[in-house]
């Protein structure tokens, strides 16, 4: 069956026995005699390029005796080379190497052998290429090396043999990243010290002013960390991504996100390969994402500005959370309040992301808790605002003002009681919190509680001295605020009870829903009679 198939495909029976026949066949069952090399030597023609893609070296063999050019390149720029070393074929490419094929072609993406050797961690494969002459600090069209490829995947193996021969190890890429930034992705730590000891500057800056141990706070790498703090790196750096960086959030570079978070190799490999630029971007990028919507409580953008993106390690390993990191930093100077550009310290990012262990750290090395952002917001407001009681009563502890207010979303009380978090309230009372400050609408506490039904923040309001009788921009006491909402609910509750009345239901029904319309009204009617308690006067006109 198969002879009469290749019979019937005429002159491309070649082609398509190398694609589908079992290699037994072909070496039993075809003589290559008849081949014209001349004839073959196409781009998209030579069977050379079949052959070292499968690692059939009796062909390869034959090919050669025949008179192939071994240095055949496809319509990609991938030789017979190029494809035996991407799949691994050790002895097809020993046997090219021999028969003097070039280990420096590369396809047009500019990744030479060595590069696929180095991505695929083949240590046999490496020495090969390097033993037969080729250029060990080749560059991809990005300028990556084949170090960098190996420093970054964590192949040590090769490293120290690249390394043993020779290889450059401060050469960059385009974005001056060099293999110290690759390794501390992954923290591959051995790397880092293998690198250290061959003369890599742990000093270099990308264009976006990120230095290795950048790289190593915002990947968590720990170890790599430490040991670049111990080389004496500076721990208060800031990077310079300002202007320079405009993210595109297209699902591309969500993918590429995606796929640098969860550290899947083929992903990665992929992305080096085919998408190198976007991958260097990544850090960038995901601070950029990381910024997103950080604000949607607040009155103030949705976004930060680009200066925000502009920060120290210590401020990017406490944003992410990464403890370790933090106290490794703190232990190396660093200092606790540098943050980013929009002036967030390492203490307002861990406060306004609920990061208690992180805060009570920071704190221990004397970070200053009343530091606020750019929009006047202070480090309590963030951690009030979100309702991380452990975190609000560090602050306090530690000097935090309770009473800041940034002018826009009021102060850490007006914020707690709107919010009806009661056990915020209670800390800020207790650390001297005043309770007749008001927001920008000229509300106080008692206002916004006795609006929301908050009982019990009412009663511990006026136990601390809240004013029952203050007004308001529109002029209205808590006592009007409550009674409006207790009127409101009355006249519903009527007009519901009508209706029912109206429609013929049953009267267990309609007492039913009279009840319940007395149990939903209960919380204001104690707020009305506590504020009466307190002296409220019921006779003030709005």
């Amino acid at each position: 069956m198969f002879d009469i198939l290749v019979l019937f495909c005429a002159n491309k029976y070649f082609d398509l026995c190398l694609e589908v026949a079992h290699t037994d066949i072909i070496r039993d069952r075809f003589q290559l005699v008849s081949l014209n090399a001349e004839g073959s030597e196409e781009k998209e023609s030579s069977p050379f390029i079949s052959v070292a893609n499968q690692g059939l070296n009796y062909l390869v063999h034959s090919l050669i005796e025949l008179g192939f050019n071994v240095n055949v390149i496809d319509k990609n720029g991938k030789s017979p080379l190029f494809l035996a070393t991407d799949c691994d074929y050790i002895e097809t490419v020993e046997l090219l190497l021999n028969k003097s094929a070039n280990p420096d072609l590369c396809d047009d993406r500019k990744i030479y052998p060595l590069h696929l050797a180095c991505l695929n961690g083949s240590i046999e494969m490496v020495k090969l290429l390097i033993n037969s002459k080729c250029w060990k600090d080749i560059r991809s069209y990005y300028w990556h090396t084949p170090l960098y490829f190996a420093s970054l995947l964590g192949h040590t193996e090769i490293v120290a043999f690249l390394l043993e021969n020779n290889s450059d190890a401060n050469i960059c890429s385009k974005n001056n990243n060099n293999a110290l930034h690759a390794a501390c992705q992954f923290d591959n730590v051995e790397i880092v010290q293998f690198l250290r000891d061959h003369g890599c500057d742990p000093s270099v800056l990308s264009v976006y002013n990120e230095s290795p141990l950048f790289v190593a706070c915002f990947r968590n790498s720990t170890l790599s960390a430490g040991l670049l703090l111990e080389m004496g790196c500076n721990p208060n750096l800031y990077t310079k991504v300002g202007e320079n960086y405009i993210p595109r959030p297209d699902i591309k570079n969500l993918n590429i996100i995606d796929s640098i978070l969860n550290d899947a190799y083929e992903h990665v490999r992929a992305l080096l390969l085919d998408n190198a630029e976007n991958y260097e971007n990544s850090c960038a990028e995901i601070v950029v994402d990381m910024n997103k919507f950080s604000f949607i409580n607040l009155k103030n953008p949705l976004t930060k500005p680009h200066s925000s993106f502009n920060m120290t390690p210590l401020f990017i390993a406490s944003s992410s959370g990464f403890i370790k990191v933090v106290k490794l930093l703190l232990e190396h100077n660093a200092n606790p309040n540098l943050g980013n550009g929009f002036n967030e310290t390492p203490l307002f990012t861990s406060s306004e992301n609920g990061n208690t262990e992180i805060v009570k750290l920071l704190l221990e090395y004397q970070a200053d808790p009343n530091l606020c952002n750019n929009h006047n917001v202070s480090p309590l407001q963030a951690a009030t605002l979100n309702g991380f009681s452990k975190i609000v009563s560090l602050l306090l502890i530690n000097k935090a003002n309770p009473n800041h207010d940034d002018g826009n979303n009021g102060p850490p009380l007006i914020l707690a009681t709107d919010r009806s978090l009661y056990e915020i309230v209670e800390l800020l009372l207790k650390f001297d919190a005043d309770p007749n400050i008001n927001n920008c609408n000229g509300e106080t506490c008692l206002h916004l509680a006795s609006q929301n039904g908050a009982v019990e923040i009412v009663k511990f309001l006026l136990e601390n001295h809240a004013n029952p009788n203050v007004v308001d921009n529109n002029l209205n006491t808590p006592l009007h605020t409550a009674s409006h909402f207790l009127r409101f609910l009355v006249f519903l509750t009527s007009k519901t009870s009508k209706d029912i009345i109206n429609l013929g239901w049953s009267k267990r029904f309609i007492s039913y829903q009279v009840e319940k319309a007395r149990w939903f009204r209960q919380p204001w009617r104690e707020i009305v009679k506590l504020l009466l308690q307190y002296r409220a006067d019921p006779f003030t006109v709005v």
